[in-house]
C-alpha cells in the first residue's frame, strides 16, 4: 500500500471530481482552430423554371456544425491514441459531459520536435499529468487562477494554454502547461473573470523540454504552490491522491524514455 505525501495527507478524502473524466492536451484547441477556418459551400445554382418556387426562401444558407468542413489551407489533423504513460491507451469516451478526455494526442503533418514557444505535435509524443483539482463542490474562480499562474511564471501561449518556459517571461522551450480541466479545455485570456472550474490539468508534453526530468520535477513543485493558492488538492493521472511511490513511478517512465530518445539518436 502507497503512503500518502507528508503536504498531501490533508487532501486525502472522497471527492465526487475523483469519478470526473479530464483531458487529454492539444485535441479540443486544434478541434477550435479549425472552426475558424470552416468554408461554408456556395448553394447549387437555382433553375430559371424553379425560381418562382424558390422566391419565398429567404433564410441563409448554413454549415451543419457535424461535419464542419476545413478550407483548403488548413492543415489536415488525424486524431490518434497517444502512449500514455502506464503503457496502454486511453478511453475516448468521455464518463462526464462537463468535462473533456484529454488522452488523446494529434498526429499531424508536423514535426516531433516542437518550435519555440509551442508544444509538441507528433504521434510518438507522451503525456504526463498531474491535477489540482477544487475540494468538495468548490470551483476555482478565474481571476484567482490568472493571479496565481502568472505569479508562478507560467504564461499564456500556443494552443491558448499556459506555460511554463525554460527561460523566465515566457521564453525558450515549454516545460510544461496548464490547462482547464472543464470543456472546453482551453481559457480564453479576455474573459478570465467569469470562470469557474473545478480544476486545473498540469502536463508535461515528451520528448519537448531539454531537461525532461526537471521539467517534470518543476511541474510538480508548481502544481504545490497553485494547489495552496487555491485550496486544492493534488492528484495523479489516475485521479488519486499523489505519493511518493506514484511520482518515483512516472520518474522511472521519463527516464527510460529520456534513455530510449538517446539511443534512437546515437
Amino acid at each position: 500500500d502507497w503512503e500518502p505525501l507528508d503536504d498531501e495527507e490533508q487532501y486525502d478524502r472522497p471527492d465526487e471530481a475523483l469519478n470526473a473524466v479530464v483531458p487529454d492536451p492539444i485535441d479540443v484547441a486544434v478541434a477550435a482552430q479549425a472552426n475558424e477556418t470552416l468554408e461554408v459551400p456556395a448553394p447549387a445554382p437555382i433553375e430559371a423554371g424553379a425560381a418562382e418556387e424558390t422566391s419565398e426562401q429567404t433564410e441563409p444558407f448554413a454549415v451543419p456544425s457535424e461535419s464542419p468542413a476545413l478550407t483548403e489551407g488548413s492543415r489536415r489533423r488525424t486524431v490518434k491514441p497517444v502512449t500514455v504513460s502506464d503503457g496502454s491507451s486511453a478511453n475516448s469516451e468521455p464518463n462526464d459531459s462537463g468535462t473533456v478526455d484529454w488522452l488523446e494526442s494529434i498526429e499531424a503533418n508536423e514535426p516531433d520536435l516542437p518550435e519555440q514557444g509551442r508544444l509538441p505535435r507528433g504521434a510518438n509524443t507522451h503525456v504526463f499529468i498531474l491535477y489540482v483539482v477544487a475540494r468538495r463542490e468548490e470551483a476555482f474562480a478565474g481571476a484567482t487562477i490568472l493571479e496565481t499562474l502568472l505569479k508562478n511564471d507560467l504564461r499564456f501561449g500556443d494552443m491558448d494554454f499556459f506555460h511554463r518556459h525554460e527561460r523566465t517571461s515566457g521564453r525558450g522551450a515549454i516545460e510544461f502547461s496548464v490547462a482547464n480541466m472543464m470543456k472546453p479545455g482551453v481559457f480564453d485570456i479576455d474573459n478570465m473573470e467569469p470562470l469557474q472550474t473545478r480544476g486545473l490539468m498540469f502536463f508535461v508534453t515528451l520528448p519537448g523540454p531539454s531537461d525532461m526530468l526537471k521539467a517534470f520535477d518543476y511541474m510538480y513543485e508548481t502544481a504545490k504552490l497553485v494547489a495552496k493558492a487555491l485550496d486544492g488538492d493534488i492528484q495523479d493521472e489516475t485521479r488519486s491522491v499523489v505519493t511518493r511511490q506514484s511520482l518515483e513511478h512516472m520518474r522511472q517512465q521519463i527516464r527510460e524514455l529520456e534513455r530510449r530518445l538517446l539511443v534512437r539518436r546515437t
